[in-house]
């Protein structure tokens, strides 16, 4: 499980939340065979559209040259067996 919301303003949220660039980072660092999205999507926390962090994690994803399979970020209710 990664957080992957609530990460604008920057200078306010980055020493507790990461975005989905960091996330991806974080995925990479500790070689996640499988990773979960989370700390998203659920309520306004920060500045970012409730709807982006997943957008941007898939765009970071696609820039890491990394299997979205591999780093998911399930909606509301949606379960997946790992």
């Amino acid at each position: 499980m990664i957080p992957i919301g609530a990460y604008t303003p920057r200078w306010l949220m980055h020493p507790v939340h990461l975005n989905p660039a960091d996330a991806v980072q974080v995925h990479l660092d500790v070689q996640s065979r499988q990773s979960v999205a989370c700390h998203f999507g659920t309520f306004r926390l920060a500045d970012e559209p409730v709807a982006e962090p997943p957008v941007r994690l898939a765009h970071e994803l696609a820039k890491a040259q990394v299997d979205p399979g591999k780093f998911l970020a399930l909606r509301a209710g949606e379960s997946v067996e790992v």
